[in-house]
């Protein structure tokens, strides 16, 4: 399993996607979700997608939260973190992400979606929300491992490669020239 991590702004076609990759399986993902009003939204539409809640975030319920999470993991569900969330400041990761994948041993994976046209709202994240028909495309990064024993300097180490690269794959997914194609007959280049 893994700990599938992206920014808040990106959270609804990644939703998607975990839905339509996981259903044949049940519910093996599980996304942490703030306690909040609004976070009642998403849960909602988690538990709708198939997936599974953990309610906190750095702000209300953390400990609760992560130790939900930790529980997931060890089940063999994959999570799923917006470290930026869920009050910003826009993609700057938290420390929480770091911490969670030192004490499971399982490792973060940076995943971003974009879209080529969307339309993006006035809060503090900008969410985004892709038109209907538009070309929308996921981003994996290099899985990272946090060490079982790393201390408070390698945890920043750790947060600090998460955010960048995280921000390096925004740079990308937005950038449709990057796009490549496979030539008929041929497999693209990895």
């Amino acid at each position: 399993n893994i700990l599938l991590a992206l920014w808040h702004d990106r959270i609804l076609f990644t939703l998607w996607y975990m839905a339509w990759r996981f259903r044949p399986h049940g519910p093996r993902f599980s996304l942490m979700i703030s306690a909040s009003k609004d976070g009642d939204i998403l849960a909602g539409a988690t538990h709708r997608f198939g997936g599974d809640a953990v309610r906190g975030s750095s702000s209300r319920k953390g400990r609760e939260a992560l130790v939900g999470m930790l529980d997931r993991l060890d089940k063999g569900y994959n999570g799923v973190i917006t470290p930026d969330g869920p009050r910003g400041p826009r993609c700057r990761a938290h420390a929480g992400i770091t911490l969670l994948a030192q004490k499971s041993g399982v490792p973060i994976v940076p995943v971003i979606a974009g879209a080529k046209y969307a339309y993006r709202f006035h809060s503090w994240d900008r969410f985004m929300l892709p038109l209907p028909g538009t070309p929308v495309r996921l981003i994996y990064g290099e899985p990272i491992w946090v060490p079982a024993n790393a201390d408070d300097v390698m945890r920043e180490h750790f947060r600090k490669k998460v955010e960048d690269d995280l921000n390096a794959l925004t740079r990308e997914a937005d950038d449709w020239r990057t796009l490549r194609r496979p030539v008929e007959g041929r497999l693209p280049p990895i």
